[in-house]
């Protein structure tokens, strides 16, 4: 007998194929857990060192500006042994300071070009440490507000490539599941960079203030 299309007192309908293979929505949580990456495999090792360009990113925004007096005492921009504020001294810091963005925006547009976007993100990672530790070294063995400027360009060199490449290389890198964690480094290791430049300034005294002072220890660390 049919009723509205249906066999009455026929047998129950059976669950379909697709019922009876899908598993519970708590199985389902488990498998994909079981398969979850670890939170430092390969992956997060590799992202822990490319991060560290990130960090010189930071640090080299910042790193003058706990020195940057002392640097205008130490090469006696002034034309004496203590004094830091005067228009030589404050032109001198402005182009030491405008040099590191100034590379940075040509790193950041080499970045954009194609035969050095085919490079690959690794190695813009690679190139932009070594031009950090070149800028580091210029700086170090400095003699003049020059090689201070040519140092500091370096650095911005790296700097620009850096903010491009690594989240880059970190998104390529990392896993589904741990791809937005561990492209937030990126942020979190400028901002340790900045700390870390402003805390490494904390034991340097303030400039001179009169003649009988001079610059010792630490206060002449500037790179």
């Amino acid at each position: 007998i049919f009723a509205g299309g249906v066999v009455a007192g026929g047998p129950q309908a059976q669950p379909s194929s697709c019922d009876q293979t899908m598993p519970p929505l708590a199985a389902r949580i488990v498998a994909e857990d079981a398969l979850a990456p670890p939170a430092v495999g390969l992956a997060g090792r590799l992202v822990g060192g490319a991060v560290m360009s990130s960090f010189m990113f930071g640090y080299s925004i910042c790193v003058l500006n706990s020195c940057g007096e002392l640097i205008s005492v130490n090469f006696e921009w002034c034309g004496n042994g203590w004094q830091s504020d005067c228009i030589a001294s404050r032109g001198s810091q402005g182009l030491i300071n405008a040099s590191v963005y100034l590379g940075a925006a040509l790193g950041a547009l080499l970045s954009g070009r194609s035969w050095f976007h085919a490079l690959g993100s690794r190695t813009q990672l690679v190139l932009s440490d070594v031009y950090f530790g070149a800028g580091a070294v210029i700086c170090a063995l400095s003699q003049g507000v020059g090689t201070l400027i040519v140092g500091r360009f370096a650095s911005g060199l790296g700097l620009g490539i850096s903010a491009i490449a690594t989240p880059m290389f970190v998104a390529e890198i990392s896993p589904r599941e741990r791809r937005g964690s561990n492209c937030a480094m990126h942020g979190v290791f400028i901002t340790l960079g900045i700390l870390a430049s402003i805390a490494f300034g904390i034991p340097q005294s303030p400039p001179p203030s009169g003649l009988g002072e001079t610059l010792a220890g630490l206060d002449v660390w500037y790179w």
